[in-house]
């Protein structure tokens, strides 16, 4: 019995031997699937090479052309024609400060009636021993006015008036009082030209004194931009050159302006030369920073391509049969977002997006955008 279980455990042991090796020979002759290389997806562009128009951004802040201290040069109590604030707006011509002359008018008027009464205590002398000038002094004194600015002496015609006229003392008085005239105008000052108040130190009813500052006047239309142009470009700009101007406010208002004045000195720090810029407008503020264009000489054959796509400043990746290749190119430009360049083959393509990880040699596959 013992005989029998051997033998038909051996017969199975065998069965199951013989099933299990020819399922690992028929195993061994499938054939075992190829692994795919992995490729990178990337967004190509055909390389265009023509001129392209270059310009240097230069910022610069408005000034305006016509802005003054004012400054008293004599002593007095303060008035004005109108109200004396910041913004206040006067015409050319508009009474600006007003200080109290009383005295000094009435001083002048007396000097002015001494020379009167000078001049007719010797009308008979010179009617007496130069008749023939007698007509031109007598018409001095019937057009002499008390009020009004002393009219400039008669011409003396011969050298014996000449020392007449001088040995009565008339020509020291003469002067005398057009110096005290010169004085009493600095008691009125006038607008030079049309202009807001964009200061006011003092108001009305204050003594002033010489020197004292009182406000500040500006023109509020016309402006200058100073713009400090690098060396290398300062020969593209020069006297009549028109410039774009973009203001840097949220409303980006583009406007032009006119070069009217180039420093020939460069700026030893810097090296620029400032260059300054006419520009009129109603909208325009003092102190508006804007953004000039100075279009350049346009470089030939070469591309516009993103600043992100130029790897150590002097290689950009290629696409060739399905590999990735380095390019070497010039940067001919830079701007904010992207850069010029030249170097590279009309018609060869370039990425048109950076992917991480980008090396020479990496598998891609080229998409549509």
């Amino acid at each position: 019995m013992r005989q029998i279980i051997l033998t038909i455990l051996g017969i199975g042991i065998m069965v199951a031997a013989f099933f299990i090796t020819r399922n690992l020979m028929n195993s061994a002759d499938e054939k075992i699937p190829a692994i795919k290389a992995k490729t990178t997806k990337v967004y190509t562009m055909p390389v265009e090479n023509e001129p392209v128009e270059i310009s240097v951004e230069v910022n610069g802040r408005l000034e305006a052309i016509q802005k003054i201290d004012i400054f008293s040069e004599v002593q007095g109590v303060f008035s004005s024609g109108r109200l004396f604030r910041p913004g206040t707006y006067y015409n050319k011509g508009d009474l600006l400060i007003s200080v109290d002359r009383q005295e000094e008018l009435a001083g002048l008027k007396a000097q002015r009636a001494s020379l009167l009464n000078q001049i007719v205590q010797f009308l008979p002398d010179i009617k007496f021993d130069y008749p023939e000038e007698y007509e031109k002094w007598a018409g001095y004194v019937a057009d002499f006015d008390l009020e009004a600015p002393v009219q400039e002496l008669p011409q003396a015609n011969s050298e014996r008036e000449k020392f007449f006229i001088a040995g009565k003392n008339i020509a020291s008085v003469y002067y005398n009082i057009k110096n005290l005239e010169a004085r009493l105008s600095k008691f009125r000052v006038y607008a030079p030209f049309s202009g807001v108040l964009t200061e006011a130190l003092v108001q009305p009813g204050a003594l002033i004194r010489p020197g004292q500052k009182i406000g500040e006047l500006t023109n509020q239309y016309n402006f200058e931009l100073e713009l400090p142009i690098r060396e290398e470009y300062a020969d593209m700009v020069e006297i009549g050159t028109k410039i774009k101007l973009m203001s840097k406010d949220e409303n980006e208002a583009v406007i032009e302006g006119t070069v009217v004045r180039i420093n020939p000195v460069v700026d030893p720090g810097s090296q620029s030369i400032n260059t300054y810029v006419r520009v009129t407008g109603k909208k325009l503020k003092e102190g508006m920073y804007f953004t000039a264009q100075l279009p350049l000489e346009p470089v030939e054959d070469a591309m516009e391509i993103d600043r992100k796509l130029l790897v150590q400043n002097q290689f950009v990746f290629g696409v060739e049969d399905s590999t990735l290749v380095t390019y070497e190119v010039i940067p001919r430009h830079y701007k904010q977002e992207t850069v010029i360049v030249t170097g590279l083959e009309q018609g060869s393509r370039i990425l048109a997006r950076m992917i991480p990880a980008a090396r020479e040699g990496m598998k891609v596959e080229i998409v549509s955008e």
